[in-house]
């Protein structure tokens, strides 16, 4: 999504290549949903002793889905001598590119071919696991905020001037009136915030960091945040060290294309192995990881086949913590349905309590005038 986005800005500098980066970026976004399709594919190839610049061009000749280009551009980065992780760069995730270049060149690469479309996949689920209980509620709390503001301006606000004054009316019909009263003067600026304040929320998830995040993080949007990364880490981490890359070097290379947050405790992870040196399960243990996986990681980090180990450890957890991102996205769609349940009860029974006040109050204006 960055890199789209860096194509799209450095279009808009150079108006003549405008089409070419929002092609690029159209192109990339199609490419998305693609990818762990064109690993199998890839790995079959391979299996079948298939020329890899053959392989893509079929492809770009059978494509059904306007990714010709693509693949024609890799077959031509491959033609001229370059490697498949040369020409994928910048097209997919860097971590993706980055464990295609560290398997590319081994006997098994077809096998590394078919995990890294298992972690897509799996990645792929758990972003949908988050995304849709945040997306819901969220939703489901602007629709009930604009009906409040509704029903305020339509119906409320102007019988309480016309009939009644709320401190007079009392109850939750009171209350609701005086809500109304209030989202009548300053409904723009209450909108303009909410907006705003749901965007700052999210976009604060990928960049917040420090100790201020680590208390967050105990928070039901920001801890299924931090599992989300942890589960996305670890994935990447281990398909880096099936490279035989050090556990240090992996980390350094994860960095690089890390959100802010993930890159913090990628930080304090390499500050920590200067200071633990192999005692990895202290040294990776700066709160986003479970402790449950840290304590597994320490029972096999003395072990001289350690990189291996965290590998297994690493693929035998992802299940767990996906299903850990399930639950916490569960926590949080019932903390928000419940919120949005308090709201609409608030509304109901307040017009209802309005109502039955409104009416007595027409009755002693009537026996007054009478």
């Amino acid at each position: 999504m960055l890199t789209a986005l860096a194509d799209i800005t450095e279009a808009l500098r150079d108006p003549g290549a405008m089409i070419d980066g929002l092609r690029r970026a159209v192109l990339r976004r199609r490419l998305v949903e693609r990818r762990a399709r064109f690993y199998l594919s890839l790995a079959s190839a391979l299996e079948r002793g298939e020329n890899l610049v053959e392989f893509l061009e079929n492809q770009a000749t059978r494509s059904r889905t306007g990714l010709a280009p693509v693949f024609n551009e890799w077959a031509q980065t491959m033609s001229s001598g370059g490697r498949l992780s040369d020409a994928i760069m910048g097209w997919v995730p860097v971590n993706e590119a980055m464990v295609v270049a560290a398997s590319e060149r081994r006997s098994d690469f077809n096998q590394s071919l078919r995990k890294l479309a298992a972690d897509v996949v799996l990645l792929r689920n758990t972003r949908r696991t988050v995304l849709r209980p945040v997306a819901r509620a969220i939703f489901a709390l602007l629709l009930s905020g604009v009906a409040l503001i509704a029903i305020s301006l339509v119906l409320i606000e102007p019988l309480v001037k016309t009939l009644a004054q709320p401190e007079k009316i009392g109850g939750v019909g009171g209350a609701l009136a005086a809500v109304a009263i209030f989202l009548s003067h300053w409904w723009p600026a209450i909108a303009a915030a909410a907006v705003f304040g749901v965007l700052g929320l999210l976009a604060s998830l990928p960049v917040l960091t420090g100790p201020v995040r680590q208390w967050l993080d105990r928070l039901p949007l920001y801890n299924l945040y931090a599992a989300f990364s942890s589960t996305s880490f670890l994935v990447a981490l281990a398909a880096m060290l099936r490279g035989n890359v050090s556990v240090r070097e992996a980390l350094e290379r994860l960095r690089g294309s890390a959100s802010a947050y993930v890159q913090w405790h990628i930080n304090r992870m390499v500050e920590n192995l200067d200071i633990f040196g192999h005692r990895y399960g202290a040294a990776i243990n700066t709160g986003m990881i479970p402790v449950e996986m840290i304590e597994e990681i320490e029972d096999w980090e003395r072990s001289a086949d350690f990189q291996k180990a965290l590998d297994r450890i690493a693929q035998d957890n992802t299940q767990e913590l996906a299903q850990v991102v399930q639950g916490r996205a569960d926590t949080l769609d019932v903390a928000l349905g419940l919120a949005v349940g308090a709201l609409v009860a608030f509304v109901v029974l307040g017009v209802l309590d309005f109502n039955y006040s409104l009416a007595d109050r027409l009755g002693e204006v009537q026996r007054a005038v009478r």
